[in-house]
């Protein structure tokens, strides 16, 4: 009886809420330029890029200029695959939280490297793989086909609850190899 019960209050509720989350996304979501469709993550940025983000302004961000690397990275700079023995290299990983709604030295991978040189770290280097709807499936995909040239000594990945919805979303068209891989 209890489990009737909680099945038509919970049913409905549940529905209620995927709806929700489907109709903010659709309204919220918009074509992003600096973007583009790729058939192993998806979406990735567009290497070579320069943007002006203003569509945080309403949250109180100021507008800003995004500038995507030569290799499709959110970096003014380059970082060669091959690094010096002596630069230690942290690559994070994350959704939209690592990528950074702000500029790139307020994001989290730059508050990492700008603290660790103040701290006299500074032969180390932060790679920003952050992007926009990412989730654990896309992490190791980027990690496994990108990220890893770049011989990071450490990687970081963000994870955060909205990882759970989008994962589920991106498992529907996933493709595996024979032996089970992404």
């Amino acid at each position: 009886m209890f489990l009737k019960r909680a099945c038509i209050w919970l049913g409905p509720t549940i529905i209620f809420l995927i709806a929700a989350e489907l109709g903010a996304r659709s309204f919220y979501k918009t074509a992003s330029p600096i973007l583009m469709t790729d058939p192993v993550l998806n979406h990735v940025w567009i290497p070579n890029q320069l943007r002006v983000v203003s569509e945080f302004e309403t949250r109180g961000v100021p507008r800003f200029t995004r500038k995507i690397n030569t290799h499709g990275f959110i970096m003014g700079r380059e970082l060669p695959y091959r690094k010096d023995e002596r630069v230690y290299r942290v690559a994070y990983l994350g959704d939209s939280f690592t990528e950074g709604t702000c500029p790139e030295e307020g994001s989290v991978p730059g508050i990492v490297e700008r603290s660790l040189r103040v701290s006299g770290f500074d032969t180390v280097e932060v790679l920003n793989a952050g992007t926009d709807s990412y989730a654990p499936t896309l992490y190791y995909l980027l990690l496994k086909n990108k990220v890893l040239a770049y011989h990071p000594d450490l990687v970081v990945v963000n994870v955060d609850m909205t990882d759970v919805f989008d994962d589920s979303l991106y498992s529907a068209t996933l493709k595996s190899d024979e032996s089970g891989d992404p």
